[in-house]
């Protein structure tokens, strides 16, 4: 299984893998939300979370942010992966518009 995104509007929607195995369409994924009209971001249940597709996310948000085009993310994740992001120091990507 390989990550997804689903736009629908203003938002985008992704899930499966989010891991450094799949950093390739992570990038991808992310290069096309980044490149479209997305004010919101929907992280849904990733299968799998790794730190290198958080901080891929961190930078997108920074860049978004940076150009005046805040993006709003919400993450939907399970007690692991939300403890992962507590712990390393990304707690702040859970509650946030960035």
């Amino acid at each position: 299984m390989k990550p997804k995104v689903k736009m629908e509007g203003d938002q985008a929607v992704i899930n499966g893998p989010l891991t450094i195995k799949h950093h390739k369409e992570v990038l991808s994924l992310l290069k096309k939300v980044a490149d479209g009209n997305v004010s919101r971001l929907v992280i849904d249940h990733p299968s799998e979370l790794d730190l290198s597709s958080v901080q891929m996310l961190w930078s997108l948000c920074s860049s978004k942010k940076s150009t005046n085009s805040p993006i709003n993310v919400v993450f939907a994740l399970n007690e692991a992966d939300t403890s992962l992001l507590k712990r390393c120091g990304f707690s702040f990507l859970i509650t946030s518009t960035l």
